[in-house]
């Protein structure tokens, strides 16, 4: 009983926004990846290796909406919706959505896209146009923490960020890092794919070292990866618990 306690204050001292921050989920996969040939694929805590999602074909870049529900691209590159992970198969595709190559969900629940052209475009719904955000160029995967800055991916693999859809791109304040894509969980970490190896990566915060998801990294090369709930959590106190 002591030690349960322990662990709960230490968790909760070392994730303080855990309890009020908005967890997305699809059908409760801490981790969703698109292979290279356009599939999905699932990552539970459940599960020793990750699993084929059916029905899952062809999407090249993928998030998660507020209700659960998945947006992906196409190879056409137009928007396409799915009911959630596991469940429905990707239909659309949907009116005015090209052409575009990542995509990401805002707080506010606007949808962010990149250009083929590196630039930035957002709308407020499904049913709405484009609209092109000024001085957004520079950059070719996102994602979004959840207090509304945006973290970006250069065509180097280097990372940026700016504090609002209408600022500006700065230099990121934590530990550079060559990535592929970036993935943003409810609790603020940051999950990596490396472009160097395709290992998977995580970053606590800006103050912190980015460590390898040993278990996880290379059983399985990612185009885009999204992580709707907090995977790094069970890796970084796996000790407390006897995980591997």
């Amino acid at each position: 009983m002591v030690r349960a306690i322990l662990i709960a204050s230490i968790l909760c001292q070392a994730f303080p926004y855990s309890s009020t921050v908005h967890r997305r989920s699809s059908d409760d996969a801490p981790l969703i990846g698109v292979t290279t040939n356009n599939k999905l694929m699932t990552r539970n805590y459940g599960y020793d290796e990750w699993k084929s999602v059916q029905r899952s074909c062809c999407v090249t870049s993928i998030a998660v909406m507020e209700d659960g529900s998945m947006i992906g691209i196409g190879n056409d590159q137009y928007l396409y919706t799915k009911r959630s992970v596991s469940s429905g198969s990707w239909t659309g595709r949907i009116a005015n959505s090209c052409c575009i190559k990542d995509v990401a969900v805002m707080p506010d629940s606007r949808i962010l896209a990149v250009t083929l052209d590196n630039a930035l475009v957002v709308r407020s719904s499904l049913r709405d146009d484009w609209r092109n955000v000024k001085k957004s160029g520079g950059v070719k995967r996102i994602d979004v923490f959840p207090d509304g800055r945006i973290l970006g991916v250069t065509a180097s693999g280097s990372l940026r960020v700016r504090n609002r859809v209408g600022g500006r791109w700065a230099d990121f304040e934590g530990r550079q890092f060559t990535a592929a894509d970036v993935s943003i969980q409810p609790d603020g970490t940051i999950l990596a794919i490396s472009k160097d190896n395709c290992g998977l990566y995580a970053l606590r915060n800006t103050r912190g070292k980015w460590f390898e998801l040993s278990s996880i990294g290379q059983s399985r090369c990612f185009v885009d990866i999204v992580s709707p709930g907090n995977l790094a959590i069970r890796t970084a106190y796996s000790h407390f618990f006897g995980w591997k």
